[in-house]
């Protein structure tokens, strides 16, 4: 049975090793950018005070685009007017 424990242990570890690997090898994967916790929102409010048109919502989400993942800008100005900043600025 502890062996049947340790198995299943190593193959979780691999495969999240695996995981990382594939992820790194196609630019998924960059550092800073794969994180559990929500960045801080202080350069989207910059880019959104400076905006002319002022957004109404400006908050940091995750993104999920063709171009690039991970956490970014998000403002919306109007019903189904909205753009994003990815990745997250500095």
């Amino acid at each position: 049975m502890l062996g049947l424990l340790v198995k299943l242990w190593l193959f979780i570890i691999g495969a999240v090793a695996i995981l990382l690997v594939v992820l790194n090898i196609t630019g998924v994967f960059k550092p800073g950018t794969i994180s559990l916790h929500k960045p801080d929102g202080t350069p989207c409010q910059r880019i959104a005070a400076a905006d002319v048109n002022h957004p109404r919502i400006a908050e940091v989400r995750w993104l999920w685009n063709p171009k690039a993942y991970g956490w970014g800008c998000y403002f919306e100005y109007d019903i189904g007017d909205s753009r994003t900043v990815a990745p997250m600025p500095k």
